[in-house]
């Protein structure tokens, strides 16, 4: 397994665009296709999938993520 982290968002509801019909299943299934050891070998315990997500959401899991990553590299 590689240290990478994946971070993919699909969001089918937007307050000005007309809702999309498959951003969040195709997120869903990018997500599940690159933590596949021999395709993408993202970490699947640091990667995030998020779902029409909020802008807290998005950020929360950046900041996770980002301070996941730090604590490995000042070991």
């Amino acid at each position: 397994m590689s240290g990478r982290a994946l971070l993919a968002i699909g969001c089918n509801a937007y307050d000005h665009l007309d809702p999309l019909t498959c951003a969040e299943a195709d997120a869903d299934a990018l997500f599940r296709l690159l933590i596949e050891p021999s395709i993408g070998d993202y970490d699947v315990v640091r990667s995030r999938l998020l779902l029409s997500p909020t802008l807290q959401d998005v950020r929360g899991a950046l900041a996770t993520m980002l301070f996941s990553m730090a604590r490995r590299w000042m070991r």
